[in-house]
């Protein structure tokens, strides 16, 4: 993209409500690139995009047991708020959306999102961190 940001919030939302922060992600995006030949081709006829897959790694993740509440997904079957948080990240799926901070402009959307791997970081004198991967489903969207 090649553009600096200097101040952005990057947001966990899951239906359209913010659930919880990050503190830094990168991404990067396979889109399966093949050569396509034909029957005793040498030189490939076309390049194709077979599958797309988005992977993301963060640090800093936090999130709102109070908004995840307020959600009341999951109240009918009598989910617990980590139950309901776990399924969030880890099946059903959220999106990034990084914002600039000084305009509250979108600067891009992660659609998607579900947490991989996840790890936590203790020092003494510090703020525990915790840090991890994930994949996403979608390209992108920058407006």
């Amino acid at each position: 993209m090649g553009n600096t940001l200097h101040g952005a919030k990057i947001k966990c939302q899951f239906a359209s409500v913010t659930i919880g922060a990050m503190q830094s992600i990168t991404t990067s995006e396979d889109y399966g690139l093949v050569d396509v030949r034909g029957f005793g081709d040498f030189v490939p006829i076309e390049i194709a995009a077979l599958i797309f897959t988005g992977n993301f790694n963060f640090t800093t993740f936090i999130l709102s047991t109070e908004k995840i509440k307020d959600l009341q997904y999951g109240e009918r079957e009598g989910k617990t708020v980590e139950a309901i948080t776990e399924e969030i990240v880890k099946q059903i799926g959220f999106d990034i959306v990084i914002e600039n901070k000084y305009t509250g402009n979108n600067v891009a959307t992660i659609s998607g999102c579900k947490i991989g791997t996840l790890g936590m970081t203790f020092a003494q004198g510090a703020i525990a961190q915790r840090s991890g991967s994930g994949k996403y489903g979608k390209p992108v969207v920058t407006p």
